[in-house]
């Protein structure tokens, strides 16, 4: 599988297509509600077994709270620098 390409320009897409069919989706909780019911649907429509649906369905359970975890820390400090100048004491 190749690396998925998330962007910002891909999420304001996405919300624009949802709010497009339902304006009570400018609420980003209503967004997330059609985003998992348009995967259970997607999912439903596959051809497979059941029990494959559901393990499917649950692998990107655990896929969306990693992409959760991973996209909610913090960014990484910058790296530090030596200091550099001169110090002459008494002076600020």
């Amino acid at each position: 599988m190749s690396e998925m390409q998330l962007s910002p320009k891909m999420l304001e897409d996405v919300q624009a297509a949802i709010s497009a069919h339902d304006p009570a989706a400018s609420d980003d909780v209503i967004t997330v509600q059609y985003l998992a019911a348009l995967q259970g649907m997607m999912l439903a429509q596959m051809s497979m077994p059941q029990a494959q649906r559901e393990d499917i369905a649950s692998q990107l359970a655990d896929f969306t709270r990693h992409v959760l975890s991973e996209m909610s820390r913090p960014p990484a400090p910058p790296p530090q620098q030596e200091a550099f100048g001169i110090w002459k004491p008494g002076k600020s």
